[in-house]
């Protein structure tokens, strides 16, 4: 079996969303709501009020900063192939881990797999090429993409 690993643009990509995911969880989100809270203490007082008030940009930020980029990415970043082991009959796949999601490892036979190249028109692969694999009878779909990798990866 030969192992294909990613090369420096995966390692990038990869890197670059966690510091992007890091900065919004750990950064932003208490950063916003300290502003949000003082900053409607200061014109309503704390009172009851205060909490009807602050319910909707608490509710925004926690969405935006802390729910996006936590599970919305862990689709993508949990199933985009990091090192990829082919033989005759049987394909190893191992996928990123995503904070507290650990990376998945799938081995299977090299005809369960379906493959098909998508242009990606999804924002999170910034129109690059990617393959999607299927398995037969699982729901997951796992990313392959092109420029992660230095060498051509044919099945079979």
């Amino acid at each position: 079996m030969k192992k294909i690993t990613i090369n420096d643009n995966g390692r990038c990509f990869y890197r670059n969303k966690l510091k992007d995911t890091r900065m919004g969880l750990f950064v932003m989100t208490p950063g916003l709501l300290i502003v949000f809270t003082l900053l409607f203490s200061m014109i309503i007082g704390f009172t009851w009020g205060l909490l009807f008030v602050l319910s909707f940009p608490v509710l925004t930020i926690i969405l935006a900063f802390v729910y996006v980029p936590l599970f919305y990415r862990k689709q993508y970043i949990n199933n985009i192939i990091a090192s990829i082991e082919i033989d005759d009959q049987f394909v190893k796949l191992e996928t990123f881990g995503w904070f507290f999601f650990t990376p998945q490892v799938i081995f299977f036979n090299i005809k369960e797999i379906s493959c098909y190249e998508e242009l990606s028109g999804e924002l999170f692969f910034k129109e690059q090429k990617v393959f999607k694999l299927k398995l037969k009878g699982k729901l997951d779909v796992y990313y392959l993409v092109h420029n992660f990798f230095d060498h051509d990866i044919h099945f079979g």
